[in-house]
């Protein structure tokens, strides 16, 4: 239908997988050591890509954006706060 269709989000692919063997992309919120984490494109003064803790086996993705708008940074960053 096209409604749906109009509502599509596309993702980047980061080539990476979660402790599941789930793609991580662009948009997904993940858990991990060190808190909670939306997954963004970045750029870093001449460099440009994806933060992801790479050192962390345990990495799961709980949601994403644009499925799960509720996992907006504010909430991301509460719930990072209440684990500490």
């Amino acid at each position: 239908n096209l409604e749906n269709l109009l509502q599509l989000q596309i993702s980047q692919f980061t080539g990476y997988q979660d402790c599941k063997g789930v793609d991580i992309y662009e948009g997904d919120v993940i858990k991990c050591w060190n808190g909670i984490l939306v997954i963004r494109f970045e750029t870093f003064d001449t460099e440009q890509g994806y933060i992801i803790p790479l050192d962390d086996l345990d990495i799961e993705i709980i949601g994403n954006i644009f499925e799960n708008p509720e996992l907006d940074n504010q909430t991301v960053r509460k719930l990072n706060e209440s684990n500490n």
